[in-house]
């Protein structure tokens, strides 16, 4: 989650743990530049909720699982390191957010999904399609 979750941000009267753009502390810089699993990144930090947006990808789902890059190449480049793993629970809320009207309209449409992570089963992501 990144620019694009900070409405939501805005709104919760919870503390948000950013995982791109400007990241929370030098803890959580290290684990993405050693590439640990998402979920012990997650778990460590104790979070609730995962949020995830997507603009030009989406949402890749195998075996009842959902792959999760963080941060996401799409929005911090395909060089960057990244945290990987695969959520196998639905998302609490998925929906899709219009591009905007205008011809300078930055984003194209976004899928948002939020995953409650109290409770959820991880797996290790497989080598293949994890972006």
């Amino acid at each position: 989650m990144g620019a694009i979750a900070g409405f939501a941000t805005y709104l919760l009267d919870k503390p948000v743990l950013q995982l791109e753009g400007i990241l929370a502390d030098r803890r959580l810089l290290e684990h993405v530049a050693r590439e640990d699993p998402l979920e012990d990144v997650l778990r460590e930090y104790r979070a609730d909720y995962l949020v995830v947006s997507l603009g030009t990808v989406r949402a890749e789902r195998r075996d009842g699982c959902y792959a999760v890059t963080e941060p996401n190449a799409e929005w911090a480049g395909e060089r960057s390191a990244k945290m990987r793993g695969e959520i196998c629970a639905e998302p609490i809320a998925h929906f899709f957010t219009q591009r905007g009207p205008n011809p300078w309209s930055r984003f194209p449409t976004l899928e948002t999904l939020v995953w409650d992570l109290r409770g959820a089963r991880w797996r290790r992501p497989s080598a293949e399609g994890s972006r």
